[in-house]
């Protein structure tokens, strides 16, 4: 049988039931997975199966020690100069070596109470942003490689002690990240409209991951 496919008919010295198979004394049913896994399954030895988990893990940089203006499109980050950008990272987003991943939605927080014009995009990518052009409050530009979607958050929810607001994909229902090596995720987050931040203001972005 070729990798993959399942047969509605039993193997021989096995009868078949309504979704199973019930096997003869002496025989097992052997299984061969797309990924190379596999081997004997048996009532000693079940099939083993992983279901997808979901993850909320948390990630936050602390902006600069200024009150300036963002414009619609200007990275937030963590410092004035591209070099020292440091993106936002999950490490074991992914459940195994360059496994794959969903994200679904996203709660974006901020240690500032204020929320007006607070509209931001969480950009995402399978591997740590190449080609960052510039710093925070200025334009959001960086390579192609490794971009897979993104989420916007419009902060509509204020707090005593900050503000916050949950968001989806820009397009679609999740965003299909498929890691080339390792477990780790990154973003990058762009202001949406002339956002007035608070003085070393910290962002704390949590994924919905789930893993499959």
């Amino acid at each position: 049988m070729a990798d993959g496919v399942v047969s509605s008919s039993p193997p021989s010295g096995a009868t078949a039931g309504p979704g199973q198979f019930s096997l003869t004394t002496g025989r097992a049913l052997r299984v061969s997975m797309v990924d190379g896994s596999g081997g004997d399954v048996s009532p000693s030895a079940p099939l083993p199966v992983t279901a997808g988990a979901i993850l909320n893990p948390s990630s936050n940089f602390t902006r600069p020690n200024d009150t300036t203006q963002y414009a619609s499109g200007d990275l937030v980050a963590n410092s004035t100069s591209a070099g020292s950008v440091t993106p936002l990272s999950w490490a074991n987003a992914a459940r195994t070596s360059a496994g794959s991943l969903y994200v679904r939605r996203v709660r974006l927080f901020k240690s500032g109470t204020g929320i007006t014009d607070a509209y931001f995009r969480v950009h995402f990518y399978a591997s740590s942003p190449a080609g960052i052009a510039n710093g925070d409050n200025a334009a959001w530009s960086t390579n192609l490689a490794g971009y897979c979607g993104a989420v916007d958050v419009i902060m509509s929810y204020q707090f005593v002690d900050g503000a916050g607001g949950l968001g989806f994909p820009v397009t679609g229902s999740e965003i299909d990240i498929r890691l080339a090596s390792g477990t780790t995720i990154y973003a990058l987050l762009e202001a949406r409209n002339v956002y007035v931040p608070g003085a070393s203001e910290v962002f704390t972005c949590i994924p919905e991951i789930v893993q499959y």
